[in-house]
């Protein structure tokens, strides 16, 4: 069936931003006295959803945080030090939303972070008004790689899951997209931890390369 319409998730595909979280996240837990390195933290499955990731932190390093807001409350101002002045956006792929907008295709954004999280990055790249409604993980029950986030985001668009393309740069919203009948671009930048491709339609180190008009699949 032909694409009508694009979902892009966040951390890692439209912005770089997943190494300060890493960093908040170790600071974090160093600061509530857990016995941890900046390597165990670095292999976290950033490809889960906010709340399932705490849940794993919480599993690994208990008695630190009574609650995920708890521990983002105490992440947010550090995240907003170790960022500030820093251009996050990664340009290929915020370049290809903007190609995709002004072509008139839908676009939306479906992350596993939380709403107040996607709104800051949102600002960040300076896409408020291309992108007024996304899915984040307060939206769904179940994070990557279950679909419910990108078959949430099929609603947002008004557009069958068949016909909607997504880009990802994590194995787990690889699944996550190919379990919710959408085709799937893995990004893999040349910096970034390797992911499996498998799954993926297309693999590509940058989506400035991405060609909505000549892509087959």
């Amino acid at each position: 069936m032909p694409i009508s319409a694009f979902i892009f998730d966040l951390d890692g595909t439209l912005i770089d931003s997943e190494g300060i979280w890493a960093r908040c996240i170790f600071l974090a837990l160093e600061a509530a006295g857990a016995p941890v390195t900046f390597t165990e933290i670095r292999h976290l499955e950033f490809g889960k959803s906010w709340e399932e990731l705490f849940l794993d932190i919480q599993f690994r390093w208990p008695g630190c945080y009574r609650c995920r807001q708890e521990m983002e409350g105490w992440m947010a101002p550090v995240f907003r030090d170790l960022s500030a002045g820093m251009d996050l956006s990664i340009p290929g792929s915020k370049g290809l939303l903007l190609r995709l907008v002004q072509q008139q295709y839908p676009v939306t954004i479906v992350s596993g972070s939380t709403r107040q999280q996607v709104q800051q990055a949102i600002r960040r790249l300076g896409v408020e008004e291309y992108i007024r409604f996304f899915v984040c993980c307060e939206d769904v029950r179940a994070g990557k790689p279950h679909p419910e986030g990108f078959l949430k985001g099929a609603e947002l668009l008004q557009t069958a899951p068949a016909n909607c393309l997504v880009f990802e740069d994590k194995h787990a919203g690889v699944m996550a997209a190919k379990a919710a009948g959408m085709r799937c671009v893995l990004l893999q930048r040349p910096d970034a931890i390797p992911q499996e491709t498998r799954g993926a339609d297309l693999v590509l180190a940058d989506l400035a390369d991405f060609d909505p008009d000549g892509a087959s699949f």
